[in-house]
């Protein structure tokens, strides 16, 4: 899978504290990768980047686990590994406000 790296996002917030614990929460993955999502990228993963899909018509943004490197490639295709797991980014449909008593 190819995604483009989107610039411009480090501003964004969600009611999970960061997007790293969003896409623990919403990726749907077992465990916390142990390598970038990049393909033949050995680092390891540090932030959740904001990417969307190339070539599918989708726009939304997703979250990607991604080593500071390859997240710094902004605006650049990048090609997934095929085992990687995204999660929507779009927080209406995905975070739970906090509730506080």
């Amino acid at each position: 899978m190819w995604v483009m790296n989107l610039n411009n996002t480090s501003g964004k917030t969600c009611t999970c504290g960061s997007w790293t614990k969003h896409w623990e929460r919403y990726s749907g993955a077992r465990s916390w990768p142990l390598k970038c999502g990049t393909k033949g990228c050995p680092n390891i993963p540090a932030v959740g980047a904001h990417v969307k899909q190339v070539g599918t018509g989708d726009h939304l943004h997703t979250i990607v686990m991604l080593c500071r490197g390859c997240n710094n490639r902004f605006g650049q295709q990048l090609e997934l590994e095929s085992y990687i797991r995204l999660a929507r980014a779009n927080i209406r449909e995905t975070c739970t406000p906090l509730v506080t008593w």
